[in-house]
């Protein structure tokens, strides 16, 4: 009937539960928390469950060295995780846009056609559809994710002005998606029109660790001046690696595993690193109640720059003055502040998230339905590189093929640039405040694929150009009349 996707959903829960424990004496203290939140899903047949463990612990070791340590461990799990995309593939897709509404969804739910258990679904519409609740007990996506953060820090006061500190941190995550599609599933793409079923497994995993080394300084250099310091380093390293392998369909219905497969699995492997050195630092001064000025200054070597063109440097600076703190003004006026800045910004050839193997090697998705899951990622995207992308192509056979971009070995890093000057205003004892600011934001050069002309047998090529200006004013109205 018409509400035959309201009667096939169902009212999902959740849980949580949580203990924590913590002990300090005059020189430690220690603090545990385990916790662990369950969701049933509205979708029949799923569910998400967290656990999540949490460490910490420092130690006074001298008057002047403390030690600080902190472990957290996230695993998340999920048997089954429906689709939401176009095709037969997604049951809300199904009931919501494209199935008919001339049967109730409910006579349905033995999906098994009579005498044809575990290799034969029935349903009202046969070619185009699957039954919802074939999909949402054998058709199961699993989802298994492990996410591991710590760090070890040392702090040691040299003087009561000036504090060095060392810190070595790992981000990392292992995970698993499979699927498990069954025989009968009916589904869009030409390597699915047998209906014998699938098996995939999706797995990745990144480790990335940091380590810094700090100078802090904090002093009154005058009775007027007070400044506050830091400068540093830092070592970055991340590795990533991926893969993705399907079945050429199951060889024996209901078995889900490589070995089952009836013709030759199809496997991607992806997997890419980076490093980058860097020295940073930053000053604030602070002219008693008139004035304060910030200055900051970072340098960067990274790996996915040519060498010799990897290295850049980005300041950015800020002055500040709240002329009601000095300067007797209308009583109406509650709070009056100028303030302008000016900052650089550079970085070169990352990204945020990353998708599966067969989707970072420029292949079309093998599976012919659905889209690639993103996870986090920020390593490189490999654009300014001339590589090879080996795949399985033609009936299966190996092949290789080049990439289509040119590689230029002077490419720079992009740069963004921003100018601000503004004013913050508060009247009636902070019950009315208004905020103005103009901006000028210089977005280049930018790293830009241009094109180039078919016959060099490339589609693009790298260089360092377009730049575009912005420039505009913000005004921010807040009221608390009340």
């Amino acid at each position: 009937g018409p509400n035959n996707f309201t009667n096939f959903m169902e009212s999902g829960f959740m849980t949580s539960n949580n203990i924590a424990l913590s002990a300090g004496g005059e020189k430690y203290d220690i603090r545990i928390s385990v916790s662990d939140n369950y969701q049933k899903g509205m979708d029949p047949n799923t569910s998400l469950n967290i656990n999540n463990i949490n460490l910490y612990s420092g130690y006074q070791l001298t008057k002047k060295l403390r030690v600080d340590g902190n472990l957290n461990y996230n695993r998340q799990s999920s048997p089954n995780i429906p689709d939401v995309a176009y095709g037969p593939n997604s049951y809300t897709y199904m009931n919501q846009e494209y199935g008919s509404a001339q049967y109730d969804i409910r006579d349905f739910k033995n999906y098994w056609y009579p005498g044809y258990e575990g290799v034969k679904q029935q349903y009202a519409e046969y070619g185009r559809c699957n039954n919802p609740y074939f999909m949402a007990n054998e058709w199961l996506r699993g989802n298994y994710k492990t996410d591991i953060y710590g760090y070890a820090k040392l702090n040691y006061e040299i003087s009561p002005e000036l504090t060095f500190s060392a810190r070595t941190q790992v981000t990392g995550y292992d995970m698993l998606q499979t699927e498990k599609v069954p025989v009968s599933a009916i589904l869009y793409g030409a390597s699915n029109t047998l209906k014998l079923g699938q098996y995939r497994e999706d797995r990745r995993s990144l480790n990335e660790n940091k380590s810094d080394v700090m100078f802090l300084y904090n002093k009154n250099i005058t009775s007027k001046i007070y400044l506050s310091a830091l400068a540093g380093a830092e070592y970055s390293q991340m590795i990533y690696n991926s893969s993705w392998v399907t079945t050429g369909y199951l060889n024996i219905p209901n078995i889900y595993s490589f070995s089952n497969t009836l013709n030759t699995t199809v496997p991607y492997s992806w997997k890419s690193a980076m490093q980058t050195q860097s020295a940073f630092s930053s000053a604030d001064f602070s002219y008693e109640k008139y004035a304060t000025l910030s200055v900051t200054g970072r340098y960067d070597k990274v790996s996915t720059l040519p060498k010799g063109k990897n290295g850049f440097f980005y300041p950015s600076v800020s002055l500040s003055t709240v002329v009601s703190d000095y300067i007797t003004l209308p009583k109406v006026i509650s709070m009056l502040k100028f303030r302008g800045s000016y900052a650089d910004v550079k970085g070169a050839l990352t990204k945020s998230k990353v998708g599966p193997a067969w989707s970072e090697m420029g292949a079309v998705n093998p599976s012919g339905y659905g889209t690639g899951f993103l996870t986090s990622y920020d390593g490189p995207s490999y654009t300014n590189q001339t590589i090879y992308t080996t795949a399985a192509t033609y009936n299966n056979q190996a092949s290789a093929s080049l990439s289509n971009t040119i590689a230029n070995e002077n490419l720079k890093p992009f740069s963004v640039t921003s100018y601000e000057a503004g004013a913050d205003i508060n009247l009636f004892s902070n019950r009315l405040g208004l905020d103005v600011t103009y901006f000028t934001t210089i977005n280049g050069p930018q790293i830009y694929q241009w094109d180039v002309a078919p016959s060099t047998g490339f589609d693009s090529k790298m260089v360092n150009g377009v730049t575009t200006q912005k420039n505009g004013w913000e005004l921010t109205l807040t009221a608390n009349p009340i």
